[in-house]
């Protein structure tokens, strides 16, 4: 359609294109063309997820409630693509959480009080963050590194006074 950006575009040609034969192949077709809007940082506008979602595309593997944006998609963005992840975070009602210009995501690992954390969910209506460390370098697979495990939730009210305790791995 006229006036769209080139994600909306490239995801409804892909769309419109499919055979449909298989709602997998589409499902996949799409999630990729999504990771290629974003890697490629396509033009976004204010609106496009709302609008994505409003097309009722299906996406496999995807955020809660059949939204169109899983954590891989916000993770690809806020590592490539500012203006695509304050987007995502606009529609789905997201708090950034930013740690020295860098914005966190599930996955990101983080360095506070001598212990490595990692991101692991979006609490409270994306309202909070939890995170899990398993020691100075302790990941899941260390059996014994596991038995030290703490688990810690930061409200995003408190995200400013707490983010100075922390820093990038």
């Amino acid at each position: 359609m006229k006036n769209e950006s080139a994600t909306v575009e490239a995801l409804r040609h892909v769309f419109e294109s499919s055979k449909r034969d298989s709602w997998q192949m589409l499902n996949g077709g799409l999630f990729t063309t999504l990771k290629i809007a974003i890697t490629l940082q396509y033009e976004v506008r204010e609106g496009d997820w709302d609008l994505i979602r409003d097309m009722r595309y299906h996406f496999w593997g995807t955020g809660a409630e059949g939204h169109p944006v899983s954590e891989y998609h916000y993770q690809i963005a806020c590592e490539n693509h500012r203006p695509m992840a304050i987007e995502i975070e606009r529609s789905i009602g997201r708090m950034p959480f930013i740690l020295d210009g860098k914005r966190l995501f599930c996955g990101s690992r983080v360095r506070r009080d001598g212990r490595i954390w990692q991101v692991t969910t979006w609490d409270g209506c994306n309202a909070a963050l939890r995170f899990v460390s398993y020691g100075k370098e302790g990941h899941y697979g260390d059996f014994e590194a596991r038995k030290g495990r703490k688990l810690l939730r930061i409200e995003a009210a408190d995200w400013n006074k707490e983010r100075k305790e922390f820093s990038h791995v």
